[in-house]
């Protein structure tokens, strides 16, 4: 009787406790967030994934999926069915958790099913830890690789991958891959990854290339004249020997770094002809090296930029010819219309401007940026001839007019600035200001003298 009984609570108990899981379902069916489409719930996921960084993260702090999936049944249902909130990985390998983390990563893979993957490989403190096993699991999924980043410091583990997946009987195809990025943080010098046989953008979709390793570009496995965006660390001749290449590049981020034989800065040698990137706009050049001696003169002088709207220029303590280089480079890209420049650079000061304000090519010329300041001298780089040069209502009577950069808008500038600097600026701006002003006066009284 007593068994009877007891069985008898026991199912009364499970039964309300179904009823309450009933009535939780019920109660949350009523809040606004629940009422909201299944397509705009997920589109809130997805942009919760995003804001708690550039990629969610694996194996350190819980991931956003996973969070969501902990809030409620609904919820659960809505992250674990939706592949696109574990289309974003961000892989930081572990000593101590490497193991785990390939258990986590086979189930995140199989959730995210064959939407279209952005992958983040760091191995910077894994250098010792086999990854085969990782990497084999990554590269079951190579059809869906969208976005790539590899981070490290030896590359030990990339290389292996490199090698397993290349002498293996699968050969890589990436039919998605649009873009790949590898940097390493710190370290000696090493040679950059070979991607010889992987031919990464042969399915002509590869168009952004961040590499951040070498000194020279990798010599095959990368179809140069596909890609439109790239950001790179090259020495000159290693950039010389493929920039003919790059004809469908439209931004491009260069710094130039000192070659690893020194006995290489002085052979190098500038093209007989001068390279055209016919489709280049955006063009960022950084120098790794204060002594002037790498080749940067032959960079610019070997280029031809018809298409250039905005250059950036930081060169740091750099002295040399380099200035007058990028004049000339400015000067053979015929139909080359400036519309930003920056040009940072201590030894700045130094060097006449009033040449570089009376090109073709800054005629349309809406930002301007200079920061010529130097720590020992504390020069401006706006001397008094520079800003006569720029005052139209001192230079419109001696032919000089074009030097005013009278499309103008921004104009920012760093360096010491004594008391007669100010005033010369201060009185720069209002006689802008005037002659703006006197121009618009004389446009609109002309069709009254017409009429």
């Amino acid at each position: 009787m007593f068994e009877i009984e007891r069985q008898d609570i026991q199912s009364q108990i499970e039964e309300n406790r179904r009823k309450i899981i009933l009535l939780y379902v019920a109660l949350n069916s009523k809040t606004h967030i629940m009422r909201l489409p299944i397509e705009m719930l997920t589109e809130i996921f997805f942009l919760c994934n995003e804001n708690r960084g550039p990629i969610a993260k694996i194996g350190d702090s819980l991931p956003t999926p996973l969070m969501i999936a902990s809030v409620c049944h609904s919820w659960r249902e809505i992250a674990l069915g939706t592949p696109r909130l574990w289309s974003i990985l961000n892989i930081r390998f572990s000593k101590k958790r490497h193991l785990t983390q390939e258990m986590l990563l086979r189930e995140w893979l199989t959730r995210s099913a064959n939407y279209p993957l952005s992958i983040c490989l760091d191995d910077t403190y894994c250098t010792y830890v086999p990854l085969d096993a990782c990497y084999s699991i990554l590269a079951a999924h190579a059809q869906s690789w969208r976005t790539v980043v590899f981070k490290g410091n030896t590359f030990s583990s990339f290389h292996s991958f490199l090698y397993m997946w290349h002498s293996g009987t699968c050969k890589p195809n990436f039919p998605l891959l649009s873009s790949v990025h590898i940097i390493r943080d710190y370290g000696f010098p090493i040679e950059g990854p070979n991607f010889d046989g992987w031919a990464l953008n042969s399915p002509l979709a590869l168009r952004e290339l961040r590499i951040f390793v070498p000194t020279q570009p990798p010599t095959s496995g990368i179809q140069w004249d596909m890609l439109q965006n790239l950001s790179a660390s090259f020495d000159a001749a290693g950039f010389l020997s493929m920039a003919s290449l790059l004809l469908s590049l439209q931004t491009l981020s260069l710094l130039i770094k000192p070659p690893l034989d020194d006995s290489e800065i002085f052979n190098l040698q500038a093209p007989a002809e001068t390279i055209c990137l016919p489709r280049l706009t955006e063009f960022k050049v950084y120098v790794d090296d204060g002594d002037g001696f790498i080749g940067l003169s032959d960079v610019f002088s070997s280029l031809s930029l018809p298409a250039l709207r905005h250059f950036e220029f930081n060169t740091g303590d750099l002295n040399g010819v380099w200035f007058q280089a990028f004049i000339s480079m400015l000067r053979q890209s015929e139909g080359c219309q400036l519309a930003k420049l920056v040009l940072v650079n201590k030894q700045l000061a130094q060097e006449d401007l009033v040449p570089l304000f009376n090109l073709p090519a800054l005629s349309s010329l809406t930002y301007l940026h200079l920061d010529g300041k130097d720590r020992r001298t504390g020069a401006c780089p706006l001397s008094e001839m520079e800003m006569e040069a720029l005052n139209p209502r001192l230079t419109r009577n001696s032919g000089r007019l074009s030097a005013c950069l009278l499309s103008l808008k921004v104009m920012s500038c760093r360096g010491y600035f004594c008391v007669e600097d100010l005033v010369n600026l201060i009185s720069l701006v209002k006689s802008r200001a005037l002659y703006i002003r006197e121009r618009q006066e004389e446009e609109q009284s002309t069709p009254e003298l017409a009429s």
